[in-house]
């Protein structure tokens, strides 16, 4: 299998994005998707792609079982940014809006590093760019988590790296502070050299 550096991070060069085991087309039998992970990592796959959205919450347990025992040989992707129901809805019907303080990026890490049952996020996503929340602090909760050893690189969306105004100068400087690398928030994340300063 072919690898792509991601900053650091060496990951195959192609990934599994895992959100249709749990999460929108109807979703797949727990046996048979952990099946099919499994399988990817043994066809040399390292790169794993989830989020809490996804179920809510019930891709990542998912991922997090069928990673057990090759963790080290592997890669995991998973994002914030969504506002969701509290138990009663299903689904998609359960994202009712996003929601990217700097509060719900820790939480959300540390909810996630649970069902996961891993240490460390290898790529942390803002899944969406909440309007109502300077970006800058969004991305500021980011590099905490990757200061804090919770997360090792982030990956923020394409909207946020194509604004040319004062947000993006400030997220750039945070970048090149915390020597973070930023994606483009697609499901193939392709990273920039960090900024100059």
């Amino acid at each position: 299998m072919e690898t792509r550096r991601l900053g650091e991070l060496n990951v195959s060069a192609v990934g599994l994005g895992c959100m249709g085991m749990s999460h929108a087309y109807g979703g797949q039998p727990e046996a048979e998707s952990i099946a099919t992970i499994r399988r990817a990592v043994e066809l040399g796959v390292t790169l794993f792609d989830t989020a809490e959205v996804y179920g809510p919450y019930d891709n990542e347990v998912l991922l997090g079982k069928a990673l057990k025992g090759v963790r080290d040989r592997v890669a995991i992707a998973t994002k914030f940014g969504f506002k969701i129901a509290p138990e009663g809805k299903s689904g998609s019907d359960r994202m009712i809006g996003v929601n990217g303080t700097p509060e719900n990026a820790k939480k959300v890490a540390d909810e996630s590093l649970k069902r996961l049952g891993i240490e460390v996020i290898d790529l942390y996503y803002l899944h969406r760019v909440d309007p109502t929340v300077p970006v800058e602090d969004s991305v500021g909760a980011m590099a905490d988590l990757v200061k804090a050893g919770k997360v090792r690189y982030l990956v923020c969306p394409r909207r946020m790296r194509s604004r040319s105004d004062a947000r993006t100068r400030c997220i750039r400087s945070r970048h090149c502070k915390a020597n973070i690398p930023c994606g483009n928030g697609m499901s193939k994340p392709r990273f920039c050299r960090p900024c100059a300063s």
